[in-house]
């Protein structure tokens, strides 16, 4: 008898049949764990708790100062470090066998046998993915998955750039600085030794005069401030103290150049013979003088406007020109100088003639310390004066600017304060044409050097009476400010999160 091709042997059969009890054997919980999803969606999980409990940590520290341990020996960096790897390789597994389920969906259709190397390569890293993603042209589901494996290179570094520590100023505690509401001096007992008479002479303040007009170098004293910190701040404040103008009036001047002519001298010391330079109505300021074989060249002159002497005195003293509706002047004064020194002035270069005026005056500053250092800016400023001012007035003259700033002048004060910054100005700098001229000493040498800028010194001189008169014991009101320290805090930039989270989505 003849079987057909379609029949079996018994022993085939015997196969068959232990075959199929071998499978039914197998209970339902094994076809759960190996015939299921549930070994990549778990992965999936672990990858997902990871990336949130980042971002739930870096959530609460978000603004806050930067912690120095998670818990012992963690910092904030190594716990985002870890949960990133562990969420990396987490997420990596299912995409892996995602690539290789697709594998048998493309081999459906008419495809290369090199392909099954190209999705085996890309289940397994980065350049297999790529070589994959160029094969598909981005036209597969297959590409989202090659795409992720690519974006893992960067699924960590995003992760480090989302945290960062910049610096930000928080309040520790208080300063202190004080306005001045009046100017009260502090004389030394009357001595007089070798000829000085030192009476009615304030130390600190005609200290800070003597500074500025003879050792410009030396650095200013600033004024009193305490911070507890490196940095401060104050509400601006209104505070008593000296403010100056200038106004240019070189038209004043007359070119003259004559023998046996005599002009006057500043203050009427000497006389002038034989002028060749600039004077103003018959006083002589700057050029050369002098009879043959001791000429002179004078190339700064300070003239003084009075400003006590209410009746006629007969004294020599100069009429203002440019400041008639000021009533309580502290010093006005001419000052000549001819820019480049003796040496322009014998040439007979055109001098500068400036009219300055110093005033009492309520400044408006705004105070700081930075890194150190107190900086000081005038906000504003308000000249201080009475209507009018004579032997009747009565003193002390008391200014009222809003409801929290009064700034009392007491009777002898103004007349003082002149006399200090009068006795280190000169009459008159001259030298001999005969000899090198040399540097003047002081800030005097101011129109010797470039840019021949008086106003900067005279600004100077007002700041550091202002600074002394804010240094004071008394006449004092306290500006209490906020004292400020550096905190490094954690700062968490969001955006870097986008591609982490954009990974995990894609690949459910």
């Amino acid at each position: 008898m003849f079987h057909s091709a379609a029949s079996k042997s018994p022993e085939q059969e015997n196969d068959t049949k232990d075959r199929s009890r071998a499978r039914a054997s197998t209970n339902f919980y094994d076809r759960i764990v190996t015939d299921w999803w549930w070994w990549e969606i778990l992965s999936w999980i672990i990858s997902f708790v990871c990336v949130a409990a980042i971002v739930g940590v870096l959530w609460y520290y978000d603004g806050r100062r930067q912690p120095e341990h998670l818990v012992t020996g963690i910092t904030l960096n190594a716990y985002v470090a870890v949960f990133a790897a562990v969420s990396k390789a987490a997420l990596i597994m299912p995409v892996s066998e995602a690539i290789s389920q697709l594998k048998w969906i493309w081999f459906q259709e008419e495809a290369a046998l090199w392909d099954f190397q190209l999705f085996d390569a890309a289940s397994r890293g980065p350049w297999g993915a790529t070589m994959l993603l160029i094969r598909t042209r981005c036209k597969h589901v297959v590409s989202l998955a090659a795409l992720i494996t690519i974006l893992g290179l960067a699924f960590e570094p995003f992760f480090q750039q989302i945290v960062t520590y910049p610096d930000r100023m928080i309040v520790v505690g208080g300063g202190s600085t004080w306005a001045a509401s009046t100017f009260v001096p502090q004389s030394l007992p009357s001595t007089r030794r070798l000829g000085f008479d030192n009476n009615n002479r304030d130390p600190t303040m005609t200290l800070a005069i003597d500074t500025v007009l003879n050792t410009p170098e030396i650095a200013m004293r600033p004024s009193t401030a305490q911070c507890s910190t490196a940095n401060c701040t104050w509400p601006s404040y209104v505070t008593l103290g000296v403010g100056h103008t200038c106004q240019d009036v070189s038209y004043l001047l007359q070119y003259i150049c004559e023998n046996n002519t005599e002009l006057a001298l500043p203050q009427q010391v000497v006389s002038a013979v034989d002028p060749c330079g600039y004077k103003v109505n018959d006083t002589f300021v700057a050029g050369s003088e002098g009879s043959l074989g001791f000429r002179k060249v004078t190339s700064l002159s300070t003239m003084v406007v009075e400003t006590f002497d209410f009746e006629s005195s007969g004294n020599h003293f100069w009429n203002t020109t440019a400041f008639h509706n000021s009533t309580l002047p502290i010093l006005d004064f001419y000052i000549a100088y001819t820019p480049g020194g003796p040496e322009a002035a014998l040439r007979n270069q055109t001098p500068v003639l400036l009219e300055c005026l110093l005033t009492w005056n309520a400044h408006t500053i705004d105070s700081r310390f930075v890194n150190g250092m107190l900086q000081e800016r005038i906000l504003d400023t308000v000249v201080i004066q009475p209507q009018s001012l004579n032997n009747s007035t009565a003193w002390p003259i008391t200014a009222i600017l809003g409801s929290n700033n009064t700034f009392k002048i007491l009777n002898g004060t103004t007349q003082l304060l002149r006399d200090w910054i009068l006795s280190d100005f000169p009459f008159y700098l001259d030298q001999d044409p005969a000899y090198d001229f040399e540097l003047y000493s002081g800030m005097w040498n101011f129109h010797q050097i470039p840019p021949y800028d008086f106003e900067s010194h005279i600004s100077n001189l007002t700041k550091a009476i202002t600074n002394d008169m804010k240094s004071r014991s008394s006449g004092m009101k306290l500006i209490e400010g906020i004292a400020w320290s550096s905190e490094r805090f954690v700062k968490i930039r969001w955006a870097w999160i986008t591609l982490p989270a954009a990974s995990l989505i894609g690949s459910l």
